[in-house]
């Protein structure tokens, strides 16, 4: 007649100390058709061991139950180990120590409840049967979606190892937020002279195919063969024609907000999103353009000297086949119209803003300026966890505000010397490998820190 093992884990004290396992295994041998085993840690090599033995030394044993700590810590090791003599999914775990001895303080209660989980799952495993492994075939081909700085990192490692990768990026140009920056902490390198580089090497990669101005719209399928339906915006322009010369830009009469320097300037209804864009092409904002909404203008298309322009581009919808799918779509500002920041008002800015200034190419051309009326600040305040830990907006830290605002507030005090600036916080979180350098080296540049 088959059997069940049942090994029962003291984790040291954190089970036993609650649970008298003693007693609990006394319990459970009245049953003869249960093989009880008790040890201190299961989990180690000495636990582990006891199990192979124990099923070495009773061949009628065909079912195991662990009974331990949650299986989210240990579930693979022990089946792994059991893997060694039964079918590892002939196995269960029973959680005395999450479920139980952490949660209760009346022993004798503890004792009744485990003693409960664990027949639940003794008759839980009376209903498993072999499972054996299938080997399917796998699709080599990957799909990446978001082409910032981890996007990128995350396509060239895999094309570098011989994978074919599809980059999806929803913008007209790769490169993310990081395109942004002016410069990175903590060692306050600028950022597109590290990011350029990437892009560059993004593009050129024989085994990546750049997707911009792309979206994912449909999803099916299982791990190792997806089928995934993508859908890409006419960009209006012949990326391979056209030079980058900007014509069209200086031709075109419709001036719209930059989205890309965040609303801070204006640009044209044809545009190249940004100096050193991959790829380096114009796209029109069809929204903004006359020639698509009204029939009229067509300035850019008369005098493009590439004849790059091409109006009847359309909506191109294909499907791809993968094997697996990396999301890397990045962050998005939050939204903080109507909140106490004042944010309406144009002095009051965003963190993201403020670098498009501070970056020489930006819209300020690397001046520090007040929008409202184009003076140099005397007074500048960073206000930390703006719409962060806070249960009305996002209830989490974000992990670099801190760190981005402490590099800001060292970049004004250079640009500003005789400024006043103060910086406003709950706690300055500085985790990560000289961050916490890079703070001190900041408190040592006259800011205000105020806590609150």
């Amino acid at each position: 007649m088959s059997k069940t093992a049942v090994f029962l884990c003291h984790c040291g004290d954190n089970i036993a100390a609650t649970v008298d396992i003693g007693k609990l295994k006394e319990k459970l041998s009245k049953d003869e058709n249960l093989v009880i085993r008790e040890h201190l840690f299961l989990c180690s090599e000495a636990g582990q061991q006891m199990i192979l033995d124990t099923l070495d030394e009773n061949k009628d044993i065909d079912r195991v139950v662990i009974a331990s700590c949650s299986p989210k810590h240990h579930w693979s090791i022990f089946k792994e180990c059991i893997k060694q003599r039964l079918n590892p999914y002939m196995f269960e775990m029973a959680n005395i120590r999450e479920h139980c001895s952490w949660v209760h303080s009346d022993k004798e209660e503890a004792a009744r409840k485990a003693y409960s989980i664990i027949k639940g799952a003794i008759n839980k495993v009376q209903h498993h049967k072999p499972i054996g492994v299938v080997e399917v075939p796998v699709n080599r081909d990957i799909l990446v979606i978001g082409a910032g700085i981890a996007g990128m990192h995350a396509s060239l490692e895999l094309a570098d190892k011989g994978f074919h990768v599809y980059l999806v990026e929803k913008e007209a140009s790769i490169g993310g937020n990081m395109t942004r920056l002016g410069r990175t902490f903590p060692t306050d390198d600028c950022s597109m002279c590290t990011v350029s580089p990437i892009m560059n090497k993004v593009n050129a990669h024989p085994n990546i195919e750049l997707l911009t101005l792309t979206e994912v719209t449909k999803l099916e399928g299982r791990v190792g063969d997806y089928t995934v339906t993508i859908e890409t915006k006419p960009r209006y322009v012949d990326v391979d024609k056209c030079t980058g010369c900007n014509i069209c830009t200086e031709k075109c009469p419709v001036t719209i907000p930059n989205r890309y320097n965040l609303g801070l300037d204006d640009t044209k209804a044809i545009h190249i999103p940004f100096n050193g864009s991959v790829p380096n092409a114009a796209f029109i904002e069809e929204e903004y353009c006359l020639k698509i909404n009204k029939g009229t203008c067509g300035l850019c298309e008369k005098n493009c000297p590439a004849d790059a322009i091409d109006f009847n581009q359309k909506p191109l919808k294909r499907e791809i086949k993968v094997g697996a799918i990396i999301v890397a779509t990045g962050y998005q500002q939050i939204d903080l119209h109507n909140t106490e920041y004042h944010y309406d008002h144009p002095d009051v800015i965003t963190g993201l803003e403020l670098e498009r200034m501070i970056v020489p190419s930006g819209p300020t051309g690397g001046k520090i300026i007040c929008p409202s009326d184009g003076r140099e600040p005397k007074t500048i305040t960073f206000i930390q966890c703006a719409g962060s830990r806070d249960k009305r907006h996002k209830e989490y830290c974000s992990g670099i505000c801190c760190m981005y605002s402490i590099k800001n507030a060292k970049i004004m005090r250079a640009k500003f010397p005789d400024a006043t600036i103060n910086m406003c916080y709950i706690d300055i979180r500085s985790p990560g490998r000289r961050n916490e350098e890079y703070y001190q080296l900041m408190r040592e540049k006259n800011i205000n820190m105020i806590l609150g």
